[in-house]
């Protein structure tokens, strides 16, 4: 095997560990927290986090107006997924 799929397998597998683990948190976060609370925090933490890969890679973050749409788009169905996640989590067993 090459060594750069050793470092993707191994990604993958931290990938799907993370993965698994968010329900575990958000059940567990039900009990104190709303679902907008837990969209706030779960994205302003993902900014944050992002900023340094952001600026080390040097992206710029110019975007045209299409682009911006097409955010705005994500943007929305990413909430609408969350919220979803934090009810089925809160509300199922």
């Amino acid at each position: 095997m090459k060594t750069s799929n050793i470092a993707f397998y191994i990604f993958m597998f931290l990938a799907m560990i993370a993965w698994g683990a968010s329900w575990v948190n958000v059940k567990i976060l039900g009990k104190y927290i709303t679902a907008d609370e837990l969209i706030f925090y779960r994205y302003v933490i993902t900014s944050i986090t992002m900023m340094p890969v952001l600026l080390y890679f040097k992206f710029s973050f110019k975007i045209d107006f299409k682009t911006l749409l097409l955010s705005m788009l994500g943007g929305v169905i990413m909430i609408v997924y969350t919220k979803l996640f934090y009810w089925g989590t809160y509300y199922g067993t």
